[in-house]
Formats: structure tokens, sequence, C-alpha cells
């Protein structure tokens, strides 16, 4: 090999080896483990999330948790899915939280959240959680504050400690062992006007140490499920605890259970209320519950419109897309003079081959 070879020969190792330094650097630098959207409205992590106002708008599914620090602000998900690396089978080992809140006055709407061990953690006071579908969490909400806001959402399961949080107006399905609300060291809250779906006879709707939460206005369904009509599987500590009626009283009246004409075939309408005259009992694993005024028919109420439904694949797909390695310019550049130093090389190889042919050609006279 030529002088000229060998030093294009050593410029392109250079360059090769420059560019297998530079590319894992970039790499890592975007395998951010965390989005914060920081007190000052700065979004540290991630470029999928638009900023108008104090509105903050997702573009595309993610698979790394948001921390929320900036106060009095709207996150909006628009249908998007925040996808954790899933749970076992007793609801433990998942991922922390998929949108942490330290902040207040802050909604969070129209997320898919799914894989996570807790789809939101509430740590700080008035904030609100709407119109958003959970699936497959341990905690669908986790809430250590108070005066919150659960309203509008697909749901299945919830941690409450705090005062004053209300948890209305949802599509609520209690199905296997993550299922239900776990109420501690908290009072005032209240659980209203929310569709409530028990699939599963072992299901437990709640789980609490204090008899300080109402329940009232919602609508049982598929209540039968449950051999006896003993629909809630309530769990208390100490198991002494003793429970308010689950009614806000007359004229207002009480829940919607969907087997009480088949429990008290008798029971008569008071005076055109909607409520029924007996009231209906339900046998727990805790102390019993009673409704005083049960509803004769379903409580009628807004139901949520989120922009991905449950038990569907959100649109779009939850399954990463394979995506264009992200290259930076001096790796771009590098591999650009890489292939024209690789060009050059061959090029010249081709045109000192031609002359060294040319050179020791064979020569014929021409005979005489």
């Amino acid at each position: 090999m030529d002088c000229l070879g060998k030093s294009l020969t050593f410029v392109l190792i250079v360059l090769f080896l420059t560019s297998l330094i530079s590319l894992p650097l970039v790499n890592s630098q975007s395998q951010i483990q965390q989005i914060i959207i920081a007190s000052d409205g700065s979004i540290i992590g991630t470029d999928s999330i638009r900023q108008n106002g104090n509105v903050f708008t997702l573009t595309k599914n993610l698979l790394i948790p948001i921390t929320i620090e900036k106060d009095n602000i709207v996150l909006d998900g628009q249908g998007f899915t925040l996808q954790g690396s899933g749970i076992n089978p007793i609801g433990q080992r998942a991922q922390a939280a998929a949108i942490n809140l330290t902040c207040t006055n802050v909604t969070v709407t129209n997320f898919h959240i799914s894989g996570w061990q807790a789809g939101i953690l509430g740590v700080f006071d008035n904030n609100v959680i709407a119109g958003n579908n959970f699936t497959n969490n341990a905690f669908d909400v986790a809430i250590y504050a108070n005066n919150y806001r659960v309203t509008g959402n697909y749901i299945g399961s919830g941690r409450i400690v705090g005062n004053n949080n209300v948890i209305s107006q949802n599509i609520i399905t209690l199905g296997d062992y993550a299922s239900g609300f776990w109420i501690s060291s908290s009072s005032g809250t209240i659980i209203e006007a929310n569709d409530v779906t028990m699939t599963k006879e072992t299901t437990t709707f709640i789980s609490t140490d204090n008899g300080n939460f109402e329940v009232y206005h919602n609508n049982f369904l598929n209540v039968e499920v449950n051999t006896g009509g003993a629909f809630l599987l309530i769990i208390t500590y100490p198991p002494n605890i003793v429970f308010p009626p689950w009614d806000n009283g007359y004229p207002s009246g009480g829940n919607y259970w969907s087997d009480y004409s088949i429990r008290y075939p008798n029971s008569t309408e008071i005076d055109s209320s909607g409520i029924g005259n007996t009231p209906y009992v339900s046998s727990t694993a805790g102390p019993d519950v009673t409704d005083n005024y049960p509803l004769m028919a379903p409580y009628n109420f807004s139901k949520p419109i989120i922009l991905s439904q449950p038990n569907q694949s959100p649109s779009p797909s939850l399954s990463p897309s394979p995506s264009i390695p992200e290259f930076s310019v001096l790796a771009i550049l590098t591999m650009f003079l890489s292939v024209l130093f690789v060009a050059v090389i061959i090029r010249h190889r081709k045109t000192a081959n031609s002359a060294l042919a040319e050179k020791h050609k064979p020569k014929f006279r021409r005979k005489a």
C-alpha cells in the first residue's frame, strides 16, 4: 500500500472509532427517566409536551413518568397513553407513579394510564383528576392530601388518605385483588353518583379504618353476580367500626341496587319520590351496610366521555413503534466523511491498479 493509501486508511479508522464513541453518548442522553414540568413552567426531559399558556398537552404515547411541580395548570393527555411496565398478579412491583402531583390547583385529564403502581399520585392539596382511563394499575389514584375531586374517569381502585376528597361521576369497575378503595386516616370522603360494577364475588369495594365517609346516589350494578345479593365485601380495621347509613336522607335518597326488587319484591315507592319503602341491607365482611332510602331506578348523572375508551387499544397504538435513531451532527459528519474516504481509497486503488497494469503490459513487436 502506498503512502496515500496508508494515510487514508488511518484517517478512516480514526473517524470510525470517533463515530462509535459519539453515538452512545447521544443515545444515552435520549434515555430520559423522568419528565418534569418545573415550577417555572419549563418542560424537562421531553419535547412531547406542548405549552399554551397554562395548558400543557401531550403529543404522543410515553413510557416514562411525569412529575408536575407547577401550580394552576391543566395537563391534557389528548387520549395518549402513559404505559408502565405492568404489575404482578397481586398488584405489586409496578413502576412507581405515572403522574406525580407535587403541586396544587392542577387538573389532569384525557390520559390512558396503564401498568403502574399508582396511576396518579397526589401529595399536595386541591387537585382534579378528570376524564381519564385507568387500566391494570395497582392503584389508579393514590391521594395523600386534601380536597381532591376524582370525576368522570374509568377507574377501579384508589388509596385515599386525607380529608374532603370527592369521588363522583365515574365508571367504577371492580374485579380483582387491586380493585376497590382503601380509605384510611381520613374524614369527609364522599363517593357519590358513580356507576359501580362488580365482576367477581370476592371483590373488595372499600377497605377502611373508620366510618367517616359517605356513599350515596351510586348505581350498584350487576349485584346479582354475588350469591345472595351480598354485593359489598368491606374490610375494616378494627372490625367493630360503625358505618353511617349509605344514603343522603329523604327526599335526596340513597343508592340504586340492581337486585333491590328481587330481594324486596313487596317494596313500594314512597309518594312518587323514586325511593323504595324498604331499606336495603347488605351483609359484608365487616359491619352490615344499610341504605334507608334506596332508589327504585338508576341515578341519572352525566356519564364520562373520554378520548381513550376502556378495554380498547388506545389510539395511537400502545405498543411503541420503531423509531429512527437520533444522531448528532458530529456523528452524521463522521459517517459522511468515512464514506467519502472509502470512495477516495477505492478510486485511488483503481487508478493505481490501472497504471500498474499498463506499466507491466507486454509489448509485442510486429514481425518484419
